[in-house]
């Protein structure tokens, strides 16, 4: 049996993960695993951790597809940050299986950037873009518009197109 002599411990149990969205609104699901690394170097991770929605998750829950609902509706939402410099990301929903393009495009019109350009499957999605065209340019300081299209794959669903066109503003 080894002996191991703290070197450092923590009080808190509490964590904020800015990286992650979780909308309160839906089931999203956030899970986390803690490692534990002792003076030797050797490690141990915990049972898994997590946040289902706005519910903790069961130690021995296991993640399937009825723990996780899929959106309801189409939607993008506002980039963020907004103002940025130099990366912002936009977020949106798609509810089925569809065809999704997400261009960037300047104040006079002309594309900048394809973020997305294809089939997307069902769920909660991000793009970010770090103000650069697609040859790796970086862009000057201004407003730039975001246009959102997506056309579902099935031909049961009551959506025909989808389209939002929003703004953001890159400062330097």
């Amino acid at each position: 049996m080894v002996n191991y002599s703290f070197k450092a411990s923590t009080t808190s149990t509490t964590f904020t993960d800015n990286s992650v969205w979780i909308d309160p609104n839906s089931n999203i699901l956030a899970c986390y695993y803690v490692t534990v690394v002792n003076l030797g170097g050797q490690s141990s991770s915990s049972n898994k951790v997590g946040v289902h929605g706005m519910a903790p998750l069961r130690f021995d829950e296991l993640i399937t597809a009825e723990t996780i609902s899929l959106p309801k509706e189409y939607a993008i939402f506002d980039n963020y940050p907004n103002p940025f410099n130099p990366v912002t990301t936009i977020r949106y929903n798609i509810p089925e299986a569809s065809t999704v393009s997400l261009v960037i495009y300047d104040i006079m019109g002309r594309e900048v950037r394809r973020l997305v350009d294809g089939i997307v499957e069902p769920g909660y999605h991000a793009a970010d873009w770090d103000s650069r065209t697609a040859a790796g340019v970086n862009v000057s300081s201004g407003i730039y518009i975001y246009r959102f299209t997506a056309q579902p794959l099935s031909g049961e669903s009551t959506n025909e197109s989808i389209h939002y066109v929003k703004k953001m503003l890159l400062t330097k």
